[in-house]
């Protein structure tokens, strides 16, 4: 583990660790590790183009700045977390604050179900696999990518301001929302969908087969080479 980090020493109490790019293989967590208490304040940064895993440990430091990719594979990390690539969750638990850059991106790629540790508030999401269960109001900056099936909580929404690209069902009798402030597009690809809405100030454009509970847009709304059902 130690040669994959900088300094290369097995990382201790207020350390300031870089994981650098370029490097043979990544680190995996093979032990819990501390860098932060009451006194001490460590700090993680993860270089573009490298990673970090915690492989079912845990991982406790004052923040973490993701240039990289951040993989909770097990385990928990608790941490202010800065996002500026790309964090992938597959189980575990995540404490502390969490920041989306410009070019974040969240993707949760577990079990059925996974629990959505990120929180309610992402730049762009992708459903890699398994179930995502979202139980509060969810609001997503730029793009969604469901290619395994969320469930969206009775009464509550996804809100998307970017472009909605769907393999997989959206089930639950929440609803998904499009409200950017810009044209915006939604490729369902004939898979289920509760209510779908727009409150945008752009325009829509749906292009494949639609299976939803309801549609109502607000905005202008294109229908390319589409059926829609809904009921």
């Amino acid at each position: 583990l130690n040669t994959n980090w900088s300094p290369a020493s097995v990382p201790g109490l207020g350390a300031v660790i870089t994981i650098p790019s370029g490097t043979v293989r990544y680190p995996k967590l093979t032990e819990d590790i501390v860098l932060d208490n009451a006194t001490y304040k460590g700090s993680l940064t993860i270089e573009n183009g490298a990673s970090l895993n915690t492989n079912s440990y845990s991982l406790t430091v004052q923040t973490i700045t993701n240039e990289g990719s951040l993989v909770l594979d097990g385990g928990s990390i608790t941490a202010a977390i800065i996002n500026n690539n790309t964090v992938e969750i597959s189980d575990g638990s995540i404490s502390g604050t969490k920041t989306n850059g410009s070019g974040s991106k969240v993707v949760y790629k577990g079990a059925d179900p996974t629990n959505p540790v990120w929180g309610t508030l992402y730049n762009d999401l992708e459903i890699s696999s398994g179930k995502v269960e979202f139980t509060d109001a969810v609001t997503v900056n730029r793009n969604l990518i469901n290619n395994a099936e969320t469930y969206i909580a009775n009464a509550k929404s996804i809100n998307v301001k970017g472009d909605v690209t769907s393999t997989g069902d959206i089930t639950g009798g929440g609803t998904l929302n499009f409200n950017g402030s810009s044209d915006q597009t939604f490729a369902p690809n004939n898979m289920s969908y509760p209510a779908v809405t727009t409150t945008s100030d752009g325009s829509l454009t749906i292009s494949g087969d639609l299976n939803a509970v309801s549609v109502n847009t607000t905005c202008t709304t294109y229908i390319a080479d589409s059926i829609i059902t809904t009921g």
